[in-house]
């Protein structure tokens, strides 16, 4: 191959990554921040992110112990950190950081921190943009790879030793979710070396079918009445204890009991989907009170702010639970009885 053939490649390539990753349609800032550059120097100053027709993209610098302005390609920033922060976006409040990621050939933008890593493509700060062209988002994990993260599935591998996170996405019906929030929510559960700190799970003691007993905090997964988001009709108990999460399915248990209160299982016909739920009997009538799903883009389904509105009130028929026709009322009439908090 002669050096003209090999330069007309290199100009398709590059034409190629510029198209991939231009992000033309936004108007970058200059950002106070430092860089390391690979060859080690230590730069302090400001930085204005810039694209290039016919070169490789760059960053223009205010270094504040050399005047003038200088441009340094990204290809030659080892990290870069800079005041900001793209909100509910990057690893932090205040500040946005940059590292070089070879697998990737690019300077990576730190979306979450901890023993998964996630990156992007982005260059943004707090730049005003509406979309990005051709986004990336990548994975990463110490001795579990690195990897592009397009849904919520892709985290499997870099995920392994630990199924709980991965049955939990498909036993919420999340395990295909392209959505970024459900995607940050379980990277940042798995992160979370506290994390009954924000989930704030209830005591629970469980006691499997196989004669293990276990003593922890739990959350019942909501029956999905419209069969929407389950892709089985098992019901799921998400439970937490020092060794960490489990998930069990309504069939591998004896019983469940949150707070001192036995949950019995129950099976709603209509959707073929089994639930947990609070025993109840009015007027000769025996009933369960299960939360239905009332927030869609939770990863748990979870309201912090409870009330009646999410449980619905099922009656026994048959073998069989039903959503009688005066369901509302004896719903009032339950919580009249059974005040939300005394669940």
């Amino acid at each position: 191959m002669t050096k003209y053939s090999c330069f007309i490649i290199y100009l398709i390539l590059l034409g190629l990554s510029e198209a991939l990753f231009a992000q033309s349609g936004i108007s970058f800032k200059f950002h106070q921040g430092e860089a390391i550059l690979k060859t080690d120097l230590l730069i302090d100053g400001e930085f204005k992110y810039q694209y290039s027709k016919n070169d490789l993209p760059f960053f223009l610098v205010k270094d504040n112990e050399v005047k003038g302005v200088k441009r340094i390609s990204v290809p030659m920033f080892r990290k870069l950190t800079l005041v900001g922060a793209e909100r509910g976006v990057s690893s932090r409040k205040d500040t946005t950081i940059f590292v070089w990621v070879d697998q990737f050939d690019d300077l990576l933008r730190v979306v979450r921190e901890g023993k998964v890593m996630i990156y992007d493509n982005s260059k943004i700060i707090d730049e005003e943009h509406k979309e990005l062209e051709s986004y990336l988002m990548i994975g990463e994990r110490q001795n579990f790879g690195i990897k592009t993260v397009k849904k919520l599935s892709d985290l499997e591998s870099i995920l392994a030793d630990e199924p709980y996170f991965i049955k939990s996405a498909k036993a919420t019906g999340k395990y295909e979710s392209r959505d970024f929030r459900v995607i940050m929510y379980l990277v940042d559960l798995f992160n979370d070396s506290d994390p009954m700190r924000n989930l704030k799970w209830k005591s629970a003691e469980i006691k499997t079918k196989g004669g293990k007993y276990l003593k922890g905090q739990a959350y019942l997964q909501p029956l999905d009445l419209r069969n929407e988001y389950n892709t089985d009709k098992f019901a799921y108990v998400h439970y937490y204890d020092n060794n960490g999460f489990q998930i069990f399915r309504n069939d591998e248990l004896e019983y469940v009991k949150i707070e001192g209160t036995v949950n019995s299982t129950g099976y709603y016909g209509l959707t073929n989907k089994f639930f947990f739920g609070m025993n109840w009997t009015h007027e000769g009538d025996e009933y369960l009170i299960t939360r239905k799903i009332v927030n869609r883009n939770n990863y748990f389904y979870y309201n912090r702010n409870i009330n009646p509105q999410d449980f619905i009130v099922l009656r026994k028929v048959s073998g069989t639970f039903m959503r009688p026709d005066n369901e509302p009322e004896l719903r009032q009439t339950y919580f009249s009885q059974n005040p939300i908090g005394s669940e």
